[in-house]
């Protein structure tokens, strides 16, 4: 990429000051607000600009508020503002009469804000970019807004201050997946719809959507950058030997992707077709090989909400699709599914003749219960067809009170299954009719306890009053169970009679439970536990009495940090040879982990390392070969420039290294040249260097660069 000539938009005031915005902010004292009228002369009014934000708290050394409709806010010469939502920082600048969301999150230079995006999307490094910071700070102002409309303003309601209180989200600190994931999951979101600020959670929009609306709001265009063409030269002679070249609509959506040699002996063109949500409706793929055409098409439709409902792939390009998914949904006003038919279908190549249809259908009732399902399926390969439905019924509390089964098809309930529940919603009652006549066949009762424990369960097996079966349990105040028996015939003689035994700590957890079968000793068990100081787990294991070589033991160990170090686990016989097996794991200051494995002789397995850097760049993934006692005999290293890129890749293949590579960047930081060499190898490929040319093309949308590396 060359230098960028020319800015679209330039800032006259940048400002370079340290932010940490994942600390909580203290409220301040100071009544003043942006609300109260003042005569203080040396008191000056300053506003977000851009796009209106009402209803942010703000904080100055001497000054306290809430930005107005207009987004102003109060502040005096020489100090700095902070904006917060309840106790979550949203950001913090010297204090001027006019701020942008570029100074909230400490961009001091706009302008080089996208230089390197895509290769900073595609880094492993741990630390986050300016561009996510921004991006994360407009997704929340998005999500909190009231009407979620970002274009129009955003206006944070009253209410969420006080749910914000003691709540915090790491804007300066995430990537943008990862803060995209965290809202969501927050409970600010959840709270503030339990409190009714939201009828259901808001719509977390993508980082790019939420970069291209605050682009488009400051009346920017962006310069974000992608590959446009790779070109490899595979025979060092400076020339490319083939080419991959990429070309993009206005809207930044690839259009084509075109790969062909040097000599056009071979070429592929794919070019791809979009709705007007730029979702992608067609892949349409043209091969030339040694004079001969190949075609094949994809295709996809979505509904106004974007939910997929056809994919189909014509593999030959004959304009029959043989491949075919059909999905049929219905909502109700609340949006929860009342419909769902999702068909599958495959078709003759030649034809077009139907071969083989399978659909599954639900259906849902308002309260979102599965009140019914259907499998069909035709094959008209061997003409058999099956179908087989299910149709739920459900009481006001949402138990399920009946199950009809129609194994056939025909429309008739071949099984009927009946329920019954108690006060509590507790199932004491299952009535069976095996056969569609409307007869109960089989019953099956259940008594509870005091505390809701099943304490009696009896079975009659045709239904005619006479309990064929019956199990009783009685359970300890932990509500575990601690006897049990079975008459299988209700004839008084007890085909099973198990009791527990338990040992609880202070919390009530028990630390072992010792299971005596006075029918089957072969079923004694003793379970234990124990646990250091800090609750963490040291060893677990179960013992058999009367069967040892099914005896269990696994020991823990921890170190200061409070990791997990050491594992072993031993099977058989404890404290023999039967099966032994420990494991070691060392944890790095970085977040890396070595983990060595050991056989019953103490000898190493495995050895699997996953390293890193201080700054979460992986530098090393290496994993042993079972008999090379703990050598890593596959193994990628990898090394980095000061901007978290990587400049160098080392492939290493039983020990010796098998290829290495290097990447090359241009002053925006987007990667223009890789340089791979095959060092050993046994196929003949020794010396082999492959070089890779980068061109970019100007997507002018945040939003295509992203979609484009999902």
């Amino acid at each position: 990429m060359t230098s960028k000539q020319k800015r679209i938009y330039k800032f006259t005031k940048y400002l370079t000051f340290p932010l940490l915005l994942s600390f909580s902010l203290a409220a301040c004292n100071s009544s003043n607000s942006s609300s109260e009228t003042t005569t203080d002369p040396d008191l000056l009014t300053g506003k977000i600009t851009g796009v209106s934000v009402e209803g942010l708290s703000y904080q100055t050394e001497s000054q306290s508020g809430v930005t107005t409709a207009d987004s102003t806010f109060t502040f005096k010469e020489g100090e700095s503002v902070s904006f917060f939502i309840g106790d979550i920082a949203i950001g913090q600048a010297s204090a001027a009469a006019e701020l942008t969301l570029f100074d909230l999150v400490g961009i001091a230079d706009p302008d080089s804000l996208a230089d390197g995006a895509e290769t900073k999307l595609k880094q492993t490094t741990r630390s986050s970019f300016q561009f996510e910071h921004l991006s994360n700070l407009v997704v929340l102002l998005t999500a909190l807004d009231e009407d979620g409309d970002f274009a129009n303003g955003v206006v944070i309601p009253a209410s969420l201050e006080s749910v914000a209180q003691g709540k915090t989200l790491d804007i300066l600190g995430s990537k943008t997946k990862t803060f995209k994931y965290d809202l969501n999951g927050s409970e600010l979101l959840s709270e503030a719809v339990t409190e009714g600020i939201w009828q259901s959670t808001p719509t977390i929009v993508s980082p790019g959507a939420a970069l291209d609306a605050f682009y488009a709001a400051m009346g920017i265009t962006p310069e974000v950058y992608t590959t446009a063409k790779e070109l490899y030269d595979t025979d060092e002679d400076g020339n490319a030997d083939f080419t991959t070249s990429y070309a993009f609509d206005d809207a930044g959506n690839l259009v084509s992707k075109t790969r062909e040699t040097d000599d056009l002996s071979t070429s592929e063109v794919t070019t791809y077709t979009y709705d007007d949500s730029a979702r992608n409706i067609g892949i349409y793929r043209e091969s030339n090989e040694n004079g001969r055409t190949y075609f094949s098409q994809q295709e996809k439709a979505f509904d106004a909400e974007g939910r997929e409902i056809l994919s189909q792939t014509d593999s030959d390009g004959n304009g029959i699709f043989e491949v075919r998914r059909v999905t049929e949904t219905e909502y109700y006003e609340s949006g929860y599914p009342s419909y769902n038919k999702q068909s599958d279908e495959q078709f003759s190549e030649t034809t077009g003749e139907l071969l083989f249809l399978s659909a599954y259908t639900t259906k849902y009732d308002t309260q979102g219960n599965h009140t019914y399902q259907s499998n069909t399926s035709q094959n008209n390969y061997d003409g058999q067809t099956s179908s087989q439905s299910i149709t739920y019924t459900f009481d006001s509390a949402g138990n399920r009170t009946k199950e009809e089964i129609d194994n056939d098809g025909d429309g008739t309930a071949d099984v009927i299954h009946s329920y019954g529940y108690n006060d509590e919603q507790k199932q004491i009652l299952e009535e069976s009719d095996l056969n569609g006549d409307g007869e109960i066949d089989t019953r099956e009762t259940a008594i509870f306890d005091e505390s809701t424990n099943t304490a009696t369960l009896s079975y009659d097996s045709n239904a005619d009053g006479v309990i064929d079966n019956i199990s009783t349990a009685v359970y300890d105040d932990n509500n575990n169970i601690i006897s049990q028996r079975i008459d299988e015939g209700n004839d008084g003689t007890f085909e099973e009679v198990t009791t527990w035994d338990y040992i609880y700590n202070s919390e009530g957890f028990a630390l072992s439970t010792n299971e005596v079968s006075e029918t089957s000793p072969e079923k004694n068990q003793l379970t234990t536990y124990t646990f250091d100081d800090e609750g963490r787990l040291l060893t677990f294991s179960y013992i058999y009495a009367n069967a040892p070589e099914q005896n269990y033991l696994q020991t823990i160990a921890y170190d200061e940090a409070g990791e997990a170090t050491f594992y072993s686990v031993e099977h058989g016989v404890i404290n023999t040879d039967y099966y032994y097996r420990t494991t070691t794991v060392i944890h790095d200051t970085y977040g890396g982990q070595t983990t060595t494995e050991y056989d019953s002789n103490n000898e190493i397995k495995s050895v699997d390392s996953l390293l890193y850097d201080d700054r979460g760049n992986q530098i090393e993934e290496s994993s042993s070969d079972t008999y090379e006692s703990g050598i890593s005999t596959y193994k990628t290293t990898w090394t980095y420039n000061s901007d978290d890129q990587v400049i160098t890749e080392s492939v290493f293949r039983a020990s010796e290294e098998y290829s290495n590579t290097t990447y090359a960047y241009d002053e925006q930081g987007e990667l223009i040249l890789t340089t791979s060499t095959i060092l050993s190898d046994q196929g003949g490929r020794e010396g082999e260097v492959t070089t890779i040319t980068y061109e970019f093309a100007d997507l002018g949308s945040w939003q295509a660069l992203y979609r484009r590396l999902d």
